[in-house]
């Protein structure tokens, strides 16, 4: 058998998935990106990001925000390129040179020096898809998690493997086929940073995306989804903490929910909406920013009324001392532009995080507390059963966005609907509010289709909308 395995992994050291001279998905992506008139550049992220030694972020916002953006931009800038034998192309020859040696980034001579194409990057995406009527099992969520990590796997499958030992190669092809058992996935990070080590002769960083993608099931598979989780946060411990001197330098982690994070002392978890009136240095780029904005506004020489409208319908969340706009909607809006044509278009999608809300669909004057929200009158009170197993974990999740032991109804469902996007604060922090246009309307809309599909007629609810 383990003959066999040997074999396999011969064939796998003499194989790379794509001529590595070619640029990558992420780069190509972030490439086109600079070439839009809309382009905003916020490549210092990467010097607040590297500049501090063994730091490792998540950091979350709502859908549309640019968290993957960001993630592209930094896989592009990082990541070690080779050419046709798998040699090392020199950073000032890389494509990441020519993307960036025009931005903001290239002042830090610095950061270009120690790290732009020089780092293998170990990308992660830990997105996970049921459907609303699958009975979700353990089975289910590992399958899911062994997809993602075998991506991970296949990135370097070009990758010597004589380094290893016996074991730890029969390792590496069970990964690449995605069957690696819940005792294996808590090793797999850990393994895969030791392989890249060992060949780049640097420490890995490890990119993020969709992090808090399982719990968007937190309704409809508790039990499963604290499981998955627990699992997660192994592997990533185990890779990150494993070792003083061979553990992952940096961790970059984005998502939308301040779900709990693994329990690392030196864990950077930034809860976006919160820091919106606390500044920090991650805020200004995700989302655009007022000065980005009234650059484009010049650049596109628009008029009053259109930027009045642009910020009705995409801007005012709260940050100090200014707001954010919502960045897939602004470069969609110019991307689609026409002056000839006033109306604004909804180009803001909410993602499947909207499933936590599905927990007070079923409550008592639910309804009625959403349409005052987006009527902007008082709230009136919900009765909810608060021994569930769902509310204390909706509670959980509300104390890590607001750092508050308050267990009140308006501190379950007030901080969920501003995590997500649906609601920003005044900048003295006494008010919660509706954003924008897009907010509102995302919100009333998936309310109204919920309860469309569980009821013939929706008349009762749509008796709030003339108010609003």
């Amino acid at each position: 058998m383990i003959s066999t395995i040997l074999k396999t992994c011969v064939i796998l050291t003499t194989l790379h998935s794509t001529t590595s001279s070619k640029i990558s998905e992420s780069c190509q992506i972030y490439s086109d990106l600079t070439k839009q008139e809309f382009f905003a550049d916020k490549s210092n992220l990467l010097y607040d990001f590297l500049s501090h030694e063994r730091h490792n972020e998540y950091i979350n916002a709502p859908s549309g925000f640019g968290k993957t953006t960001a993630l592209h931009m930094l896989n592009c800038f990082l990541n070690v390129q080779l050419n046709d034998v798998l040699r090392a192309v020199p950073a000032d020859q890389s494509h990441a040179h020519e993307i960036f040696k025009d931005l903001k980034i290239s002042q830090h001579t610095n950061i270009v020096s120690n790290y732009m194409a020089q780092i293998p990057v170990i990308n992660l995406n830990l997105s996970f898809s049921f459907e609303p009527t699958d009975v979700i099992t353990h089975e289910m969520v590992l399958s899911q998690l062994n997809s993602n990590l075998k991506k991970c796997f296949q990135e370097y499958d070009w990758v010597p493997l004589e380094s290893l030992n016996k074991s730890d190669n029969a390792f590496v092809v069970t990964a690449l086929e995605g069957k690696l058992k819940k005792t294996q996935v808590e090793r797999s990070l850990s393994l895969l940073n030791t392989l890249l080590r060992t060949n780049f002769k640097r420490r890995p960083i490890l990119l993020i995306d969709e992090y808090d993608s399982l719990y968007n099931y937190l309704i409809q598979a508790g039990d499963q989804v604290q499981e998955g989780y627990n699992l997660i946060n192994r592997m990533l411990e185990n890779a990150i903490y494993q070792f003083a001197n061979t553990s992952i330098d940096y961790t970059f982690m984005v998502g939308i929910s301040s779900v709990p994070v693994f329990s690392a002392a030196d864990l950077a978890i930034h809860v976006f909406h919160e820091e919106f009136t606390i500044a920090h240095r991650f805020v200004p780029y995700f989302g655009f920013t007022n000065d980005e904005m009234r650059t484009l506004f010049h650049k596109y020489n628009c008029s009053d009324e259109e930027k009045e409208n642009i910020t009705r319908n995409y801007g005012n969340y709260a940050i100090r001392n200014g707001s954010l706009y919502i960045t897939n909607s602004i470069a969609q809006y110019f991307k689609n532009r026409d002056p000839a044509d006033t109306s604004m278009k909804l180009y803001w999608k909410h993602t499947k995080a909207i499933n936590l809300f599905f927990f007070f669909y079923d409550v008592p004057s639910f309804t009625k507390r959403i349409f005052d929200i987006l009527a902007g009158e008082a709230p009136v009170k919900l009765q909810i059963d608060t021994s569930s197993v769902t509310f204390k974990a909706l509670r959980y999740l509300a104390s890590n966005i607001t750092n508050s032991t308050d267990e009140s109804d308006d501190h379950i469902l007030h901080p969920l609907l501003l995590e997500q996007g649906y609601l920003t604060r005044t900048e003295d922090r006494d008010m919660y509010l509706l954003p924008n246009l897009e907010a509102y309307h995302s919100l009333n809309n998936n309310i109204l289709n919920y309860y469309s599909k569980r009821m013939n007629d929706t008349q009762h609810l749509r008796q709030y909308i003339p108010k609003i």
